[in-house]
């Protein structure tokens, strides 16, 4: 695998030396090349691209100085053993510490759970689970991506479904899918540092803000690996696998199915439906769990 770039383009090459990607660094959009071209056409294809660009994607300041600085070109077969030796060491850490403060670990997660505690160890605690969110789990994903030679566009906040409070890394498009895995499996990596450093924490001080930050963080871990939401868990499957859309193509299944369409029930199109069904099963109970929680409150 090659890349080659200049001011407006990337260019991305498989194993055999061909052409496969080309990407506007402008409008960071990306494009498959499905036969090689000569440097005439490569040329006319280059000129399509800049006089048809929509728009120009702006870039803030601190990511462009962050791309500039940190992008390496360390292969993705590397990166990949490399997470994974990480990874493995931490869980290890982990299940061995689990044993140290599992009888802390008794709890129910209610409205009232945070009762327990006095308001400023609460805040101070959700304060240091987001710093940790932030810093360390996105900014793991920024550093692997970068070091893997793929820069990074965004980092943003948005509301999944319309209440699920949710932070994401926006990285330039690459044909790459082995990149693209190891990107998503970083935040894998990152949940498992993370609650080695808060168990460590709240083992050693005892004090109940590092035991907030701690439970926060064992729900996001467990939450990472839910295959029915864009997990990093679930990113780094369909990203080993080429099929980013899944999720989207399982909705529209099941959309065409319900519009009385006429649909194919191929094996992958079973699955998308098992998929799509079971997803809003799981907001369904989702739902009626907060529902009758909320009156148990009154």
């Amino acid at each position: 695998m090659t890349i080659l770039t200049n001011d407006d383009f990337i260019f991305e090459y498989d194993s055999s030396g061909n052409l496969q990607y080309i990407i506007d660094q402008k409008a960071i959009v990306g494009y498959v090349v499905k036969e090689a071209p000569t440097k005439e056409e490569l040329q006319k294809i280059i000129t399509s691209i800049s006089m048809n660009r929509k728009s120009v994607t702006k870039i803030p300041k601190w990511l462009n100085k962050l791309n500039d600085t940190l992008l390496g070109d360390l292969s993705s077969k590397k990166t990949s053993k490399l997470l994974m030796l990480i990874y493995f060491v931490f869980l290890s850490i982990n299940i061995i510490n689990y044993f140290n403060f599992r009888n802390y670990l008794q709890f129910q997660m209610t409205l009232d759970f945070f009762s327990k505690f006095n308001s400023n160890q609460v805040l101070i605690g959700i304060i240091l689970f987001f710093e940790g969110l932030i810093f360390l789990h996105e900014g793991f994903h920024i550093f692997i991506s970068l070091l893997q030679g793929v820069k990074v566009s965004k980092l943003g906040f948005k509301l999944k479904y319309g209440f699920i409070p949710m932070l994401y890394v926006r990285i330039f498009p690459t044909s790459y899918n082995k990149k693209k895995m190891n990107i998503a499996f970083a935040g894998l990596v990152a949940d498992q540092f993370l609650l080695l450093l808060f168990s460590v924490f709240f083992l050693v001080t005892k004090s109940e803000v590092f035991y907030v930050a701690l439970i926060l963080q064992i729900t996001l871990s467990v939450f990472n690996y839910n295959i029915l939401f864009p997990s990093d868990f679930m990113q780094a499957i369909l990203s080993r696998i080429d099929y980013l859309e899944f999720r989207n193509d399982s909705f529209k299944y099941l959309g065409n199915i319900l519009k009385g369409s006429k649909v194919d029930f191929k094996f992958v199109n079973i699955l998308k439906l098992i998929y799509s069904v079971s997803f809003f099963i799981m907001l369904l109970i989702l739902f009626l769990n907060v529902f009758f929680l909320m009156i148990n409150l009154k």
